[in-house]
């Protein structure tokens, strides 16, 4: 919904978003591997 929202008014503005999961931290409520 975030992703959404900016893209909606940010379109002519922004080129890239970067986004990094929090890999191996834990019990962090992610469904990702931890073996990275």
């Amino acid at each position: 919904m975030f992703l959404r929202h900016l893209q909606n008014n940010y379109a002519d503005t922004v080129d890239m978003i970067y986004i990094d999961p929090p890999y191996n931290t834990g019990s962090d409520g992610f469904c990702l591997s931890r073996s990275f």
